[in-house]
């Protein structure tokens, strides 16, 4: 990420969610989703910690926070 710091809203199946990512140089990256912290998986291709949520687990204005 070009910054310390971002936030988006967007829509998934119909719902309004917010993305937040802060780069607090943690080391490791975390997710949480509506401040709880969510196992992650290892993307194959790009080695990178990933989240992978279910249709049947978005809510309405879920927010889903990126901790670097």
């Amino acid at each position: 990420m070009p910054t310390d710091t971002a936030e988006v809203e967007t829509y998934f199946v119909g719902k309004k969610a917010r993305i937040v990512y802060n780069n607090k140089k943690a080391g490791e990256r975390k997710y949480f989703v509506n401040g709880v912290e969510k196992e992650t998986y290892v993307d194959e291709i790009s080695g990178y910690k990933t989240l992978f949520i279910s249709n049947e687990e978005i809510t309405e204005d879920m927010v889903i926070e990126v901790i670097d």
